[in-house]
């Protein structure tokens, strides 16, 4: 399990994080960096419960101030979890 962010300072490749998000927080490493978004891999990986809350938290979220590109990967990212 992991994630993707974009933001316009992200870590590097290899940098191990602990991400907080609400009441979430889990250790994890940038795997890739490039273009403005990074892909974390979490150890241990999230349980469900803490990504449902997040997905759900996102759809709140989803179209504040965000580009066309990041609305779509977040509503992907939402529907995914539906499934």
């Amino acid at each position: 399990m992991g994630a993707r962010l974009s933001a316009p300072h992200l870590p590097t490749e290899g940098e191990e994080l602990i991400f907080r998000a609400e009441k979430v927080q889990s250790f994890g490493r940038v795997i890739w960096s490039e273009g403005g978004q990074c892909g974390l891999e979490f150890d241990p990986p999230m349980v469900p419960a803490e990504v449902s809350r997040l997905r759900e938290e996102a759809s709140r979220w989803m179209g504040f101030g965000n580009s066309a590109d990041e609305t779509a990967a977040a509503e992907e990212w939402r529907l995914r979890a539906a499934r």
